[in-house]
């Protein structure tokens, strides 16, 4: 048993060394040249790393009665004004003022609601939109990161998502039948990257698109068939018109016929769709066959850049089309970046202070418990080193208050070692009284975790981003304080 104990220790210490190294080091390989870490790098809040703000106002809309007006003064020596008819013209513009719907609060919260929700379908951390109801004016905060430029790039379309007659401009889809919309990336063998996109329709859409894809086929094998029919008669045309030459009203005809014919051709050829975006036109296109499973399915773009810019615009459009219409037009007004407060100095002077508490609560386990305590330092590394890797994977914000939860949670393992440690200080006890003193340790740990549990858990609800980063990174560290502690009992006592 002795034996069994000591190998024990030394796996549980050549695997805390192992998660240290990869937790503080990384995991590196070669990628296209250059060398890429396998682990993700810490989400840092924008009270760290600044971010980005943004006002929207209310688009001024050009009147199209001043347009009117515009073009009555350029053509004015070619009409004849008179009083009575400028009258008339200003009776029909205050008509057609008072006709236009009046933009009140509930359009305003509606598209701030819109905006937040597509900021949650682009996955953007610790963002905020904050919206004056009187004016309608908006302003949103967002991390500063690779994203954000192209993310901010469509943020004045109101996204009035579709699918129309490519001819008649009829409205067959729209954003209200689309359910979700998903976007991927393909890497082939030769290095080139595929974007791609999914329309998701919903029951009704699903319904819509099937007529769409049955109503607008390519008509391949009909355009065949009329090609051979074409051909039979220009055939039979020509024998009746060797044997009678004499008739040229014939020829006519059967000239006439193949011209309507012809457009007739022309037109089921040219049936199309067009998909577009605030009336700007995506693409068009037409199908091979009828889909009924609801599923759009395009793509977006072929390209050998290694730069996700592409990618991240999909994302974008997706954004908008699985999402309302915005209810109001709206222009960017300001763009600006807003550095942290706290300068770097200050974040690694909090980290240095959070390392040195660390090792001297370690430096005194060491004296008053010997090899003991040594032992219990080791695996104070591994916790540590456990919950950084969790972090990073689970891609919490780390804010200072986030980096304030990581020493608490490391005092809070530290309550449970130490009053382990002094439970079992007394040599000579049977495995019955260890498993017991076990049982009472870790329930009265335990009992002390769980307040400080439910308080975290309420923090991951909030709105404020510090409280939010300090909830989740105390929620993790006790979660696995509780997982890491009852694992090593098993494996060393």
């Amino acid at each position: 048993m002795k034996m069994q104990k000591k190998l024990n220790i030394v796996l549980v210490i050549l695997t805390v060394i192992l998660v240290s190294l990869v937790s503080f080091g990384g995991i590196y390989y070669r990628n296209k040249g250059k060398m890429d870490n396998r682990i993700p790098d810490y989400q840092l809040g924008t009270d760290l790393k600044g971010y980005r703000q943004v006002t929207l106002e209310v688009a001024e809309e050009k009147d199209s009665d001043e347009s009117e007006k515009s073009d009555e003064t350029e053509n004015a020596e070619e009409k004849e004004e008179t009083e009575n008819s400028e009258e008339k013209q200003e009776d029909s513009n205050e008509e057609s003022k008072e006709e236009k719907p009046e933009i009140n609060k509930e359009d305003y919260k509606k598209t701030a609601s819109i905006y937040k929700q597509r900021l949650k379908d682009l996955k953007v951390d610790n963002f905020s939109v904050s919206c004056d109801e009187e004016t309608g004016r908006i302003v949103i905060t967002i991390p500063e990161n690779d994203q954000t430029d192209v993310i901010l790039s469509d943020l004045s379309q109101k996204g009035k998502f579709t699918i129309k007659d490519s001819k008649t401009e009829e409205e067959l889809l729209t954003n209200a039948d689309v359910r979700t919309v998903k976007v991927g990336k393909n890497v082939s063998a030769t290095g080139s990257n595929t974007t791609y996109m999914s329309i998701y329709f919903n029951t009704k859409g699903t319904n819509k698109f099937k007529n769409v894809t049955q109503t607008y086929q390519n008509n391949v094998e009909e355009e065949s068939k009329n090609e051979e029919s074409n051909e039979e008669n220009n055939e039979e045309e020509n024998v009746e018109n060797n044997e009678e030459n004499e008739e040229v009203e014939n020829e006519e005809e059967n000239k006439a016929e193949d011209s309507s014919e012809d457009e007739e051709n022309k037109d089921s050829e040219g049936k199309q769709i067009t998909l577009n975006i605030d009336d700007v036109t995506m693409m068009t296109t037409s199908f091979d066959e009828i889909i009924d499973n609801g599923v759009l399915s395009l793509t977006l773009g072929t390209s050998t850049d290694e730069s996700n810019d592409e990618l991240y615009s999909a994302y974008n459009l997706a954004a908008i089309i699985e999402n309302e219409e915005l209810p109001v037009k709206y222009e960017i007004k300001g763009n600006t970046y807003v550095s942290s407060t706290i300068e770097e100095k200050d974040i690694k002077a909090l980290v240095y202070v959070e390392i040195g508490i660390a090792l001297a609560i370690i430096l005194l386990m060491i004296i008053k418990y010997r090899l003991k305590g040594m032992l219990t330092g080791v695996l104070f590394v591994g916790y540590t080193a456990v919950l950084l890797i969790v972090l990073r994977f689970t891609n919490v914000t780390l804010s200072v208050l986030g980096i304030l939860a990581i020493g608490l949670c490391y005092l809070l393992n530290s309550i449970y070692n130490y009053i382990k440690l002094d439970k079992l200080k007394e040599d000579g006890l049977t495995e019955k009284e260890k498993q017991k003193a076990m049982k009472e340790i870790l329930m009265k740990y335990t009992m002390i975790a769980i307040p400080q549990l439910i308080i975290a858990i309420v923090f991951c609800f909030t709105q404020w981003a510090q409280l939010l980063s300090f909830g989740m990174t105390m929620f993790w560290g006790i979660i696995i304080s509780l997982l890491y502690n009852v694992l090593l009992n098993k494996i060393l006592d």
